[in-house]
């Protein structure tokens, strides 16, 4: 979650700084930062970030995802609470983690 929003934000100003290469003087425009930011690859705080160069959204296959379960807590005095745990995670498994074949592991 936080390191979701921390790769976007490093993302953004990475897309900024590439924009302004080669402007000549000229204004950053929100339509060159898209264009640079369809184009950022990263190892970001998640894993590597890639962006979908049609549509602007992260790639999937650049993501790590995590399947918590919702587990109850009795305190003994009649109150349930939830903690959650991580039951599953998964990496994916393609060209940016140098491996050959695509496909999902679980770490």
């Amino acid at each position: 979650e936080t390191c979701f929003s921390y790769d976007m934000i490093i993302a953004l100003g990475l897309a900024l700084c590439h924009s302004t290469e080669n402007r000549n003087g000229e204004p950053v425009t929100g339509e060159s930062v898209l264009l640079s930011l369809k184009k950022t690859v990263f190892r970001g705080a998640s894993g590597w970030v890639r962006l979908d160069p049609q549509t602007a959204s992260r790639d999937p296959l650049s993501a790590l995802y995590v399947i918590f379960n919702a587990v109850p807590i009795d305190d003994g005095n009649g109150s349930i609470s939830f903690e959650t745990r991580p039951a599953l995670t998964f990496k994916p498994v393609n060209r940016l983690n140098r491996i050959k074949s695509n496909g999902w592991e679980t770490v």
